[in-house]
């Protein structure tokens, strides 16, 4: 379960903190 909060956690960090750089997640 833990894989399912950091694949969210990732997909929010995207558009907040990579800001377009998903690459970097």
């Amino acid at each position: 379960m833990q894989i399912r909060e950091i694949g969210v956690r990732c997909k929010m960090l995207e558009v907040t903190a990579c800001s377009g750089e998903s690459e970097s997640c």
